[in-house]
């Protein structure tokens, strides 16, 4: 009885000392960097945040873009709650953040890529 209560006591002290830890996953690819993986307040889709809206990256590529609007700043995979205007999940900083020719950008903007594309970036739907 005596070895069950401390190896019972052993297994409730282990458990609840990694309680709260973040969870480390290996990023996609030959490189063995980690990214941190957050349960609380975690960022629920790759984003932009530009005048301070948070707008949704999609796939779909736009070409009939306007003027420049902005530039993103800053890069990071931090709660949303802490970031500044011109912060992007995926985008690096120096992208140039572009109006979209008759989509008010309060719904919808594009981010150029580092491969020349435009990306529609948007506001998500919500129910």
């Amino acid at each position: 009885m005596k070895k069950f209560i401390i190896a019972a006591s052993v297994i409730f002290l282990t458990a609840c000392s990694s309680a709260g830890q973040e969870v480390q996953t290996p990023q996609p690819g030959p490189s063995s960097q980690h990214v941190e993986v957050r349960t609380a307040g975690s960022i629920a889709f790759p984003c932009v945040k530009w005048n301070d809206r948070i707008y949704q990256i999609t796939t779909t590529m736009v070409t009939d873009v306007g003027e420049q609007i902005g530039e993103i700043t800053l890069q990071s995979l931090e709660p949303i709650a802490d970031t500044p205007n011109n912060f992007s999940t995926t985008f690096s900083e120096g992208s140039k953040l572009y109006a979209i020719n008759d989509i008010p950008t309060a719904e919808a903007i594009a981010v150029l890529n580092s491969e020349g594309e435009y990306i529609k970036v948007e506001v998500p739907v919500r129910e």
